[in-house]
């Protein structure tokens, strides 16, 4: 399963779960197109990679993978998960959902995050009351701008803004939220300025260093055997019943 057939074309793709259950997918993917809803979404679908070349890098940052080359390969494959380089055609039939394109929202300044793993909560333009607490105390319950704070000033007035804003694409999630005041919240000209991003702790990163990112991916991979293990557990079990009856 390690060495990829020559000529053949591939994608690579990363199969985790949450602590909750709920499996991930996520691909080395490229911008396809647009989508026509309101606002509009970009649409990314997985890209070809060179397989020797990507095993390298994720290799060099501490992330196992595997390499699929046939539907005996990727049967393996669904029974451990994590990062795999997949022979197209057989994620083209085994895969079709990864392969279409999707569409995707911006996640941050740099991240993007496909749109079907974004709760619905981050899609309505007000933050809820937890979320909105959660970005003020982040930043001190202070403005961000002009660093007023309101235990100082009796009539200055919080307000959590987006830096991108909903209507281009933005999420209501910490990453895009930042404590302003009234005053300069009115005040921005433009309303979108990239700048903000400077503001809010992480959004303006390139992303978690690679000992966060190995841990991340070893968290879901482990997530995802133990949906694996109950679900065999579950199938032995109804088999010996089976055989019992």
């Amino acid at each position: 399963m390690q060495t990829p057939a020559p000529g053949a074309r591939f994608y690579a793709i990363t199969l985790t779960a949450t602590s909750d259950g709920k499996l991930h997918w996520a691909s080395q993917s490229g911008f396809v197109g647009m989508t026509k809803d309101n606002p509009p979404r970009e649409l990314r679908a997985p890209c070809e990679v060179f397989p020797e070349k990507m095993r390298n890098l994720w290799l060099e940052i501490g992330q196992p993978c595997v390499v699929v080359n046939n539907d005996q390969d990727f049967a393996v494959y669904l029974l451990i998960g994590g990062n795999a380089i997949i022979q197209a055609d057989v994620a083209e039939r085994r895969l079709p959902f990864i392969v279409k394109p999707s569409p995707v929202a911006p996640d941050g300044l740099f991240g993007m995050v496909s749109l079907s793993q974004v709760p619905k909560d981050q899609l309505q333009h007000a933050p809820t009351p937890k979320r909105r607490m959660a970005v003020l105390k982040r930043d001190d319950y202070r403005c961000q701008i002009c660093g007023r704070r309101a235990t100082d000033y009796v009539d200055l007035e919080l307000n959590v803004h987006h830096v991108r804003p909903v209507g281009c694409g933005g999420l209501t999630k910490e990453n895009n939220l930042v404590t302003l005041c009234r005053t300069c919240h009115r005040g921005l000209d433009p309303h979108f300025d990239f700048k903000l991003f400077e503001l809010v702790p992480s959004a303006h990163n390139l992303g978690p260093n690679a000992d966060a990112m190995r841990n991340e991916l070893f968290d879901g991979i482990r997530h995802y055997r133990k949906i694996v293990f109950s679900i065999l557990a579950a199938k032995r079990k109804a088999k010996e019943a089976g055989k019992a009856a």
